[in-house]
C-alpha cells in the first residue's frame, strides 16, 4: 500500500508515466539491495586456494570491492596473494598479527586501497607494481613492515590524503601530484622516496637509506626518476630528515637533496661518500649533523653552500670521518654553536676559496678543529682563528690569517 501511495502521489504531482514508476521502482530496488551503497565487512578465508580473486575464499562470499572493508586473518589454510594478470579492491585494509598478503604483479595489476591500513602483519611484495591508496582523511598505520619483498611500493594517488599512525617502515614511496602524507610527528624510513605532492614531516623522523644511484619507477612505464625530488610541497614543521646511508641494508653512496630542513641528520658510511647539495642552497633552519658510523672512513662533502639556523655538530659521535668543504657552511644571523667531536682521525679538506668569506663562520667562538685541517686551493683562502690539532696549507693560493691561530 505505501508503495501504491508513492506512485500515486507521483503521478498526482509529478504526472509521471507507467514507464516512469517502473524506471524508479528499479532505481529503489537497486539501491535498497546493493550492498555496494554502503560496503561490507569481509573477512579473508583461504579455504580454496590462495587467489584474491576467488569468490569463495572470502567471507561473504564474492571478491572485495572498493566498498569492501577486509581484513585477513592468520591461521588460514591459504595466505591471499594477487598474482601477476589480477588486481584487488578493498576499502579499509586491515592485516592481523601473523598474517601474510603476497604480491607479485611486475606489469599488470594491482592492490588499489580506498581507506585506511592497519598493517601488522606482514606485506610481501615482490613485484614493481604500485600499491594505489585513493582514500581521502584516511590513516596509515599498524606495526607490521612493508619491507618485505625486493621493492613494497606505495603510491599516494592524487587527491589522496593520509596521516600516519605510528612508526613505520615503507621500503617505495611516491606521494602523487595532488596527493598528500602526514607523518604527524612518527618516524617513516624508506629507501625511495619520492615526492611530487604535499609531505608534512611536522615534529616527525623522515629516515633515507637509499642509494641515489638506483632509481624508482614514478608509474609503471614511466621514465625513471631519481630517488628523492621535491617541487616545494616539503613542509619540514620541527622534524628531522636523517640521510642513514644504508641503514638497513648494505652501505651506499648517497646526495642530500637541496631543500628547506628543520634538522638535517647525516650519517656517512666506511669508503662510502655523501654529497651535500644537488643544486642552489641547502638551509637548515636548526641544526645540523654530521656523524659517521662504528668503522672509520666516511666521506661527507659539500656541493652547494650551507646555511645554518642554529648549532652545526660535526663528528661528535662515531669514529672518524672526513669532510670536504667545496662550499661554506654558515650562520647568517643570531647565536649557534660549532661542536666537533675529538678524535684524531677526523680530517677537514677545504677546497672553497674566497679572500672574503671563511669556508666555516657566523658560530660562537669555534673551540677546536681536532684531527687534520688542509686549507687546499690554488686561490685565495681565509684561515679560521681558531685552534687546530693538525694544520696543512696546500695549493698555490694565499692563506691568510685575520686572527689568532693556535695548532
Amino acid at each position: 500500500m505505501k508503495a501504491l501511495y508513492l506512485f500515486n502521489s507521483l503521478d498526482k504531482y509529478l504526472s509521471i508515466s507507467f514507464k516512469n514508476y517502473s524506471i524508479c521502482f528499479l532505481i529503489l530496488f537497486n539501491l535498497i539491495i546493493s550492498k555496494n551503497t554502503f560496503g561490507a565487512s569481509i573477512s579473508w578465508t583461504g579455504g580454496t586456494s590462495t587467489n584474491w580473486t576467488t569468490n569463495s575464499n572470502w567471507s561473504g562470499g564474492s571478491k572485495p570491492t572498493s566498498t569492501d572493508d577486509v581484513t585477513i586473518p592468520s591461521g588460514t589454510t591459504y595466505s591471499p596473494k594477487i598474482s601477476e594478470g589480477t588486481s584487488g579492491n578493498c576499502r579499509n585494509l586491515t592485516i592481523n598479527s601473523g598474517a601474510t598478503l603476497t604480491l607479485d604483479h611486475t606489469s599488470i595489476g594491482s592492490l588499489n586501497i580506498y581507506g585506511n591500513v592497519n598493517m601488522n602483519g606482514t606485506l610481501n611484495h615482490t613485484g614493481t607494481i604500485y600499491i594505489y591508496l585513493y582514500g581521502s582523511g584516511k590513516t596509515f598505520g599498524g606495526s607490521g613492515n612493508f619491507f618485505s619483498g625486493v621493492a613494497s611500493p606505495f603510491s599516494f594517488e592524487s587527491g589522496s590524503s593520509y596521516t600516519l599512525q605510528n612508526n613505520i617502515n615503507i621500503r617505495h614511496m611516491y606521494i602523487s601530484s595532488g596527493g598528500s602524507f602526514d607523518v604527524n610527528g612518527y618516524t617513516i624510513t624508506t629507501e625511495f622516496f619520492f615526492q611530487v605532492g604535499t609531505f608534512y614531516l611536522r615534529a616527525g623522523l623522515l629516515n633515507i637509506w637509499g642509494n641515489p644511484d638506483a632509481s624508482m619507477w614514478a608509474n609503471p612505464g614511466d621514465a625513471i626518476n631519481p630517488y628523492f625530488s621535491t617541487d616545494g610541497n616539503f613542509v619540514p614543521g620541527t622534524g628531522t630528515v636523517f640521510y642513514c646511508q644504508g641503514d638497513t641494508y648494505s652501505a651506499n653512496n648517497q646526495t642530500v637533496r637541496s631543500t628547506t630542513y628543520y634538522n638535517l641528520k647525516i650519517r656517512t658510511q666506511n669508503t662510502k661518500t655523501t654529497t651535500i647539495g644537488t643544486s642552489g642552497t641547502i638551509t637548515v633552519s636548526n641544526d645540523l649533523t654530521i656523524i659517521n658510523t662504528s668503522t672509520a672512513g666516511g666521506i661527507a662533502s659539500t656541493a652547494v653552500t650551507t646555511t645554518v639556523g642554529n648549532n652545526f655538530y660535526l663528528g661528535n659521535t662515531g669514529n672518524a670521518l672526513t669532510l670536504n668543504l667545496a662550499n661554506r657552511i654558515y650562520r647568517a644571523s643570531g647565536t649557534g654553536t660549532f661542536t666537533m667531536g675529538n678524535v684524531s682521525g677526523h680530517s677537514i679538506n677545504n677546497t672553497y676559496a674566497s679572500a672574503s668569506n671563511y669556508v666555516i663562520s657566523g658560530f660562537d667562538a669555534i673551540p677546536t678543529f681536532y684531527g687534520t685541517f688542509t686549507y687546499n686551493s690554488g686561490s685565495a683562502q681565509k684561515v679560521i682563528p681558531a685552534t687546530y690539532n693538525n694544520l696543512v696549507s696546500t695549493g698555490t693560493g694565499t692563506k691568510t690569517m685575520y686572527g689568532d691561530v693556535t695548532v
